[in-house]
């Protein structure tokens, strides 16, 4: 069995490689240093801010779009935060 498994990973090993094409698509943030969201991100003696969510897509072309969504001071106030740009 173990020999199947060292085979079965050489052959994996020999593929194509990944091109932006093949990681295309829509991701969603669901954790952040391996902890679930929501994620306090900074505090303050007035004003807490923690990361709801988030979601990043990646599109054939190289470009990409990073969406977080946060919230500031007290629950229910969100701000969303954006990033875009090409590979």
């Amino acid at each position: 069995m173990k020999s199947a498994i060292v085979v079965l990973v050489l052959l994996a090993a020999c593929s194509e490689p990944l091109t932006v094409k093949d990681l295309a698509g829509t991701y969603s943030l669901t954790a952040m240093d391996g902890q679930h969201m929501p994620q306090l991100l900074t505090a303050t003696i007035n004003c807490d801010e923690w990361v709801q969510s988030g979601e990043l897509t990646l599109q054939e072309t190289g470009a990409f779009q990073l969406l977080v969504l946060h919230t500031r001071g007290w629950p229910g106030a969100s701000d969303g935060m954006g990033l875009s740009g090409n590979v």
